[in-house]
């Protein structure tokens, strides 16, 4: 009796801190328009709506939080909140209506705000994921402004052949608002490792622009994590050849290539990145891992050092420094650089079982014995990377 009293309190608790916003969005069809583009365009409105009165009530509450949060988290701008809330929540379609002239929807998201804000807080740490998320947003505006611009333009044409190429290009633009839509719900999957949710989700994208160079990049990205890396490659280069500039595209192909052992080609491709783009992080980092396995100590450090200028917060980046150091035997900058690569991300076991093992070159067992328990409390699977610091 006491354990479902216990239970209901909690629950309660629960619900005390949720809120759910709900909005409507009636959307009046033009001549350009069928169901299709319709319910796009007004699930995008509702949506916007929605995430809007969110991302400033989440906002408020991260600025307010007197709970220890990320200083990153405190740090963001209440738009760069709002975005990356898109990749926390989940809309719920209560209703929607078509009448051939109207589509109507109503919407709702439902918000735990500690729930939202400790999503927000690992997001954070997600470089990947907030820059899809970021990307998505873009590409979502980009379109929406085509949209109008075509409806105008439609409205006034008289020329069919003009009429006819232009209603194709306003319903690849309104399709393109779908795609996004997709995008981001692979996105909240990818970031919750549920990669067949992921590869779901994109294949129904694909099913509706197989060269969509957005589409391509995500399944490309998907069967990365999926460690297949074969597919990885071949997505990524049909994505490349539709857009050779596109340096998020250059790195994840550089990075796939990389751990199918093709390393010289790995490396021409992150200095095509970051040609394109000097302020790659990512890409600079590739580069250093490529001196690293040549034995040029120096030059990675040289190279990490400017990713450090770049992205001083990244515990990735702690993690690139502390394996650096373990190549050069220098021991104690490693552990310092993997503790501040705990300080960036407490949850992960990895760098504590990394710290355990130069405690244990070192000779300090206990030192070393602390932090490999502290590994196994965070569900760090030792197995998998046993003989780590010899590699």
């Amino acid at each position: 009796m006491k354990k479902i009293i216990l239970i209901l309190i909690l629950f309660s608790v629960a619900l005390l801190n949720a809120e759910t916003w709900m909005r409507e969005y009636t959307y009046n069809a033009s001549d350009a328009d069928s169901k299709i583009t319709s319910r796009a365009i007004a699930l995008e409105e509702v949506q916007r709506l929605l995430l809007q009165e969110i991302g400033v009530f989440v906002y408020s509450k991260i600025q307010n939080e007197t709970t220890e949060i990320r200083g990153e988290l405190k740090e963001l701008t209440s738009k760069q909140v709002e975005v990356m809330t898109a990749g926390v929540t989940q809309t719920k379609i209560l209703e929607e209506q078509w009448n051939g002239e109207i589509y109507y929807i109503k919407a709702e998201i439902e918000v735990d705000e500690n729930e939202v804000i400790t999503n927000l807080d690992n997001l954070i740490l997600n470089d990947e994921i907030n820059r899809e998320l970021e990307e998505s947003y873009i590409r979502t505006q980009e379109a929406y402004q085509e949209i109008e611009r075509l409806r105008k333009e439609l409205a006034q044409v008289n020329n069919e052949v003009e009429k006819f190429e232009l209603q194709k290009d306003y319903e690849k633009s309104t399709q393109q608002l779908s795609i996004e839509e997709m995008i981001k719900k692979s996105a909240q999957a990818l970031a919750n490792n549920d990669f067949d949710r992921a590869n779901k989700i994109m294949r129904e994208a694909y099913n509706l622009d197989p060269v969509n160079e957005r589409v391509l990049y995500s399944l490309g990205t998907i069967a990365y994590h999926q460690q297949e890396y074969q597919l990885a490659v071949d997505y990524l280069t049909q994505a490349k050849n539709i857009n050779s500039n596109n340096t998020a595209i250059l790195t994840n192909l550089a990075t796939a290539n990389h751990a199918l052992g093709k390393k010289e080609l790995a490396f021409q491709l992150y200095r095509r990145a970051v040609k394109i783009k000097p302020d790659n992080a990512i890409a600079l980092a590739g580069i250093a891992n490529y001196y690293k396995d040549q034995g040029d100590y120096e030059k990675a450090l040289e190279i990490l050092r400017q990713v450090k200028d770049i992205a001083p917060n990244s515990h990735k980046l702690c993690v690139s420094f502390g394996s650096l150091y373990i190549k050069m035997e220098q021991f104690d900058k490693a552990v310092i650089a993997f503790k501040r690569a705990i300080e960036l991300n407490p949850k992960e076991g990895y760098y504590h079982y990394m710290i355990s093992l130069i405690y244990k070159e070192k000779g300090d067992f206990e030192k070393s014995l602390e932090h490999k328990k502290i590994a196994e409390k965070l569900d760090f699977d030792i197995e998998k990377v046993k003989g780590s610091l010899k590699k």
